[in-house]
């Protein structure tokens, strides 16, 4: 048996490998350093309401120029477009159900989006900003004409208050036509309502109305470590055999191949994803989008941890590290909506409307009637091994509603895996034990097989198998088989921890407050801020739990066995180190419970191998 152990060796390590390369996809780059705080948006008192009547902008709102006379440009706009001149934004704070947001009378976009409930760290006191301004022309849910001819994302929108609390945005353009885009308040948490009115206004007629509606821009990613894949963009589409649902990331968001919606499909939502956090635009039935495109866009979060590690000397340096390297932190993503229509007549209008949705991946959510398109969302989180990660989650809050802390929880669900694979253990440890002992007892006589056949190898393991078939010694099944009964936990583990969010900063004990990723104990030396404990205990309890098997009678095998007792926790730590602790509790929860495994078969069903069998 002994000799099998280098070959399930690896294949572990050819497992594992394959597991992490294809599926546990890395995202950008690991971040160092303090993660810039988003500020919170301009908190107010009542859902559906400006906080404050429209502020001036700061300095940073103020709209980018091309020709230094305060030309605004954006996304989209066209060389033929003519030139406006516009005055500074300024910002509209306005609070929906469950977050604050900030509009922009630039554009009429979405500058700032925050989330009551949720922060960027266990440690952090301030609500999470979600969205964010990617640039000063940059903001989400823009309005762009695809021919350029009104420049709809690089002037200034009117705005007032409705008497039920809305924002409505106003814009006439020079030719007549009435641009009108209304923000009102919903029953249902973390969704807001925009409607773009369209009122031809000015007598002229005939042709095609284009209009590009941008999804969100620059989604928050949170995670500090590489095993959670980026921001990827998203389509649900309704096809006449079911659903469809798309995702751009990578290569593919550089692509930007876009998905048109033929006839029979309809589009029911679109926008981009993290691992925990999505934003969609959901149309209503009447408004029929025509295509979806993706499209990388800067995280310019990262890209200002990555400036800011370059140590910039001043102010204009660190803008100089900002431009090196912002083509490589363009790893975010979001969704441009077509919107094509034939336009309206002298005094008729055309309407598009949407909900809009910003905010966690919540299974909670989806009893709501509203929140059908969430569905295949989250239900993309769980990969191919949906049913074992949806079981697994179904015990883990199980748990969690008796105990209320999910280390518990997970530490509960080892105990009943082990508890289910002990009948196998008992069988694979008895076996163990007997074969052991049978070859301690039987080792003088292979000594002198050894001996008389030292010449001849191909006699030599003759003897030997005769003799052990002679005296019942067979090597037991299943060496590694455990372990491989436990490889779809820790996969299924592995996954519910990088996309629930019920586990997001899930805290434990002590130093562990955030289970969903490495716990990373503080130590104060210089060099050494931090350490992963978890996973070091992880591959000591693994050393502990290889050296109680029992030991091989051949002292080659058992300096084999010990040789092993050492690599593959070794191996298990170096992958395992950046994981997150909630895989490593369970894997140290196991190996401690299969120590006791071993103490409890050896007391309570002891192996009898009877006198030493006489040769026929």
């Amino acid at each position: 048996m002994e000799k099998r152990l280098p070959f399930a060796l690896l294949l572990c390590l050819v497992f594992v490998f394959l597991y992490t390369d294809l599926v546990m996809k890395p995202g950008g780059a690991d971040r160092a350093g303090t993660e810039p705080t988003r500020g919170p948006g301009a908190l107010g008192t009542e859902p559906g309401n400006p906080v404050d009547p429209p502020l001036p902008s700061t300095p940073g709102s103020q709209p980018a120029t091309v020709n230094g006379n305060g030309v605004a440009s954006g996304p989209g706009s066209t060389p033929d477009a003519p030139a406006r001149e516009v005055g500074p934004s300024q910002t509209v704070p306005w609070i929906g159900n469950g977050f604050h947001a900030t509009f922009e009378t630039l554009g009429g976009g979405l500058s700032s989006y925050t989330l009551d409930d949720y922060r960027i760290s266990p440690e952090s006191d301030e609500p999470m900003e979600l969205l964010g301004q990617v640039d000063v022309a940059t903001t989400s849910f823009l309005l762009r004409d695809v021919h350029g001819r009104w420049g709809l994302d690089r002037v200034l929108w009117d705005v007032e208050t409705a008497p039920n609390g809305s924002l409505v945005f106003t814009h006439v353009t020079e030719d007549g036509v009435r641009f009108v885009r209304r923000i009102g308040a919903t029953p249902d948490p973390y969704v807001f309502a925009l409607d773009i009115e369209v009122h031809n206004d000015g007598g002229e007629a005939g042709g095609n109305l284009s209009l590009a509606l941008a999804g969100a821009q620059g989604l928050l990613d949170d995670s500090a470590v590489s095993f959670v894949a980026p921001p990827t963009a998203l389509a649900v589409v309704r096809e006449p055999g079911g659903e469809e649902f798309i995702e751009w990331s990578g290569g593919d968001l550089l692509d930007g191949t876009p998905r048109r919606i033929g006839g029979g499909e309809a589009l029911l939502a679109a926008g981009v994803m993290t691992n925990y956090f999505a934003s969609a635009l959901v149309p209503d039935a009447q408004t029929y989008v025509t295509e979806v495109s993706p499209r990388a866009v800067l995280d310019h979060v990262k890209l200002e941890v990555a400036a800011l590690e370059k140590q910039p000397l001043d102010e204009r340096d660190l803008e100089r590290w900002r431009r090196d390297l912002a083509e490589d932190h363009r790893t975010n993503g979001s969704v441009d909506l077509l919107l094509s229509v034939a336009m309206p007549a002298a005094g008729e209008s055309a309407a598009f409307r949407f909900r809009v949705f910003a905010g966690p991946k919540s299974r909670e959510l989806l009893d709501g009637p509203g929140f059908g398109f969430l569905r295949p969302i989250i239900e993309s989180s769980y990969g191919s091994m949906a049913w074992i990660n949806k079981a697994m989650l179904w015990v883990l809050e199980a748990f969690h509603d008796v105990f209320r802390n999910w280390g518990v929880a997970i530490i509960l669900l080892t105990l009943i895996v082990r508890t289910c694979l002990f009948p196998l253990s008992r069988i694979q440890q008895s076996s163990m034990m007997k074969y052991s002992a049978v070859m301690q007892r039987i080792k003088p006589q292979l000594d002198e097989i050894k001996a008389k056949h030292k010449n001849n190898p191909k006699k030599l393991n003759e003897a030997q198998m005769k003799l052990m078939k002679d005296h019942g010694a067979r090597p037991p099944l299943g060496g590694c088989l455990l372990m491989f009964l436990q490889f779809p936990i820790w996969i299924s583990l592995f996954q519910i921890l990088r996309s629930s969010i019920e586990l997001r900063q899930a805290p434990f004990v002590g130093w562990i407050n955030d289970l969903s990723q490495p716990d990373a104990m503080p130590l104060g030396i210089a060099g050494f801020a931090t350490v992963n404990l978890l996973p070091i205990l992880m591959a000591g309890a693994m050393v502990l739990s290889m050296k109680a098997q029992p030991k091989p009678a051949d002292d080659a095998q058992a300096q084999q066995q010990k040789l092993m007792a050492m690599l593959m926790p070794g191996v298990m730590l170096v992958f395992l180190y950046g994981y997150p602790a909630g895989l490593a509790l369970y894997i140290l929860t196991s190996s401690l419970l299969g120590i006791f495994e071993i103490r409890v078969i050896r007391k309570f069903f002891p192996v009898e191998t009877g006198p030493l069998a006489k040769p026929a």
